[in-house]
């Protein structure tokens, strides 16, 4: 399976929080072990990368946490002006949502995983959350 991870769901693993941390973390050891195609925006990695820079002074120890996210991606969905523009007229509530909706339909990936599914309408592809990916996917 290919899917799209969505930023909120690496954070919420990295970040352990209460509610969506542990199914997260879980999601990440189950699409490991079925040999899942992660992607990420190259969007989402920057995202990713200023909140833990917010969080860690530290060089050293933001860049260990980047490697480590970096392990668990193995591709990333560049975004095409293309998609800027679909994204822009697609009468989606969450601009930045949007854009991830119209890069994964056009890499034709088999579903988006977030912590936040209300803003991910107009899709063709399934949306997941971590939790529902696990009961998917046992």
């Amino acid at each position: 399976m290919r899917v799209l991870v969505d930023t909120n769901v690496i954070l919420d693993m990295l970040l352990m929080r209460p509610v969506t941390g542990a199914n997260s973390r879980m999601f990440f050891e189950m699409a490991r072990d079925f040999h899942d195609e992660l992607c990420v925006s190259t969007m989402t990695f920057r995202d990713i990368e200023y909140v833990v820079r917010r969080q860690l002074n530290d060089l050293d120890m933001r860049m260990a946490v980047l490697r480590s996210v970096y392990r668990w991606v193995f591709k990333f969905v560049e975004l095409t002006a293309d998609d800027v523009i679909n994204a822009m007229f697609a009468d989606r509530p969450d601009y930045e949502d949007s854009l991830l909706v119209e890069g994964a339909e056009r890499c034709m990936l088999d579903a988006i995983i977030t912590n936040n599914k209300k803003d991910f309408v107009k899709c063709h592809i399934p949306i997941f959350t971590p939790e529902e990916y696990l009961m998917v996917r046992k």
